[in-house]
């Protein structure tokens, strides 16, 4: 769940660039940038269910939980 939320804002990233670019000169993808990408990552990981955090933890066979602070909830 966590890497098809990034791939989706990438692919936004990239329609918005199609969408901007000037038809008459050639195309450059910009890559983009880190706080961009650590934008991604933070809002990605807050839309995660706690219940998907969690289970990840189980499939691991973690017996401890991270304390509440660490799993990441939805604001």
């Amino acid at each position: 769940p966590l890497k098809a939320r990034l791939i989706a804002r990438w692919l936004d990233h990239l329609r918005e660039q199609l969408l901007t670019r000037d038809t008459a000169s050639k195309f450059k993808i910009e890559p983009p940038t880190r706080p961009m990408i650590c934008n991604w990552v933070r809002t990605a990981s807050r839309e995660m269910p706690a219940s998907i955090i969690s289970g990840g933890y189980r499939k691991c066979s973690l017996d401890v939980l991270p304390p509440p602070s660490l799993i990441w909830l939805p604001m």
